[in-house]
């Protein structure tokens, strides 16, 4: 027993010692928000036989991290190099991919959803079990980057696994054959929002959840539009115009962010909450028309 404890000790003071050497070379106005961490080759090395170990160093700094307000205000900027860490020195950590698939997506940078998805790509080899984590994966393709094929191929992954939502096959089915719909995107937040515990994480995800639900009424009200301009050859003069000529039962009293929905002078269906509003995978903006070209 001792014999293993001393050398738990030594690679845990080792590694801890590696990080303060990093850590004292900072510059001072940046030494508490961003850091420089050792390199994943080195702490490899340094933690010899006992990575697990230092692989929950980080995890825990990770969560301290993300639990910060301070942090929180500058977007978490060491959470993307803590999580890389964590999960190349441990790739079997279950609990840490699905901390990765959801808080590492909310920083509001590209780089760390990349990151995200990089790291939850060999998740589902190392735990084959856990459809959680293709779930995941497919989310964020989907969701974040349109890479529809890979996102159901990840779907269909996880809906093997046994104790799999039924509806996630039907998801990966219709995602491969069919065009993006933010009713797809619902389901998905549906079901992360069944494991969320994290009361941040939770709050960002209901968010999300509104702004998608916001585009499917915008898209529902537009059908209306279209319909009543087939049947009178002409854009209505306003969404209560709808209602009175029976193709809409009733108004919603506002949209799911507090606005209201109008007919813009395009004659289409919008809403006073336009400068919140998701823009699910626009074909006019120019991320979208990227990765269009790139998936040609």
């Amino acid at each position: 027993m001792k014999p293993f404890l001393f050398a738990t000790i030594i690679a845990v003071s080792f590694t801890h010692a590696a990080h303060l050497s990093m850590y004292k070379r900072l510059p001072q106005p940046s030494q508490a928000i961003e850091e420089t961490l050792p390199s994943i080759k080195a702490l490899k090395l340094l933690s010899l036989n006992y990575k697990n170990l230092v692989s929950d160093y980080y995890w825990l700094r990770a969560i301290s991290h993300f639990g910060s307000q301070r942090m929180h205000k500058h977007h978490y900027p060491n959470l993307e190099a803590l999580m890389e860490r964590v999960l190349n020195l441990d790739p079997y950590f279950g609990q840490a991919y699905y901390f990765t698939g959801t808080a590492l997506t909310t920083t509001g940078n590209d780089s760390t959803t990349d990151t995200a998805i990089k790291l939850l790509r060999p998740g589902m080899e190392y735990r084959p079990n856990d459809y959680n984590i293709g779930i995941l994966l497919g989310f964020n393709l989907y969701f974040n980057r349109n890479e529809r094929l890979e996102a159901a191929q990840a779907f269909s992954h996880a809906a093997t696994i046994p104790g799999c939502p039924d509806y996630i096959g039907k998801i990966a089915t219709r995602i491969a054959s069919e065009s993006t719909d933010p009713r797809i995107g619902l389901l998905l937040i549906d079901n992360i929002l069944e494991n969320v515990v994290d009361d941040k994480l939770r709050a960002v995800y209901e968010e999300r959840r509104q702004l998608l639900q916001l585009e499917v009424e915008l898209r529902a009200l537009q059908a209306y539009i279209d319909r009543f301009n087939e049947l009178n050859g002409r854009q209505p003069d306003s969404l209560e115009e709808l209602v009175q000529t029976g193709l809409l039962e009733t108004l919603p009293s506002s949209d799911p962010l507090g606005g209201s929905y109008f007919i813009n002078s395009d004659g289409k269906a919008s809403t006073t909450s336009e400068d919140q509003r998701l823009r699910v995978f626009d074909p006019a903006t120019p991320r979208a028309a990227q990765m269009r070209k790139e998936g040609e």
